[in-house]
């Protein structure tokens, strides 16, 4: 096939078609003889597409990830309140009938909160983590089944500096 101009449209029209003999099992080769088109141009018309449904995941899982972590915030905010006033002082009124006198006491109670709130903020922060990609595997951690050693960083000094000792920085 010889170099075509194609305009914009066409382009569209033929990268729908593309798409769609390509879902459908057809060779490269095979879609360019049916469209009439070089090989190349089907190639190349096809790693468009991918590069732009690749794009709109990326744009689709950003969005929800978004959104999950507007979700995750709410919760957390609702629990740190909830937290917050179940740490306040409580009071209690009795009252007792008597024969003549009705009495009445107040009792207040110091609390120290209620972990059931500080249960699900943690569970909020850890599912933070992971939407946001901060929670390493144990297995990513290994090398051949045995943990990895941490990585240390030296400091390489100049020339003047050389029969002085490296520095390791932690």
């Amino acid at each position: 096939m010889g170099t075509q101009h194609r305009t914009p449209d066409q382009i569209l029209e033929h990268r729908a078609k593309i798409t769609e003999l390509h879902k459908e099992g057809w060779q490269n080769k095979d879609i360019a003889e049916e469209l009439g088109l070089a090989d190349y141009t089907v190639c190349r018309d096809l790693a468009a597409v991918r590069a732009v449904l690749y794009e709109q995941a990326i744009e689709n899982l950003d969005e929800a990830r978004k959104l999950e972590l507007a979700k995750i915030n709410l919760i957390e905010a609702e629990a740190w309140e909830q937290w917050e006033r179940s740490k306040q002082p409580r009071t209690t009124k009795s009252a007792t009938k008597g024969d003549t006198v009705n009495k009445q006491s107040f009792k207040e109670e110091e609390r120290g909160g209620d972990p059931r709130y500080m249960e699900i903020i943690l569970k909020c922060s850890d599912q933070r983590a992971k939407l946001l990609g901060l929670v390493v595997n144990k297995v990513d951690m290994m090398s051949n089944g045995k943990p990895m050693q941490p990585i240390q960083i030296v400091e390489i000094r100049p020339a003047s500096d050389r029969d002085q000792q490296q520095t390791v920085l932690h």
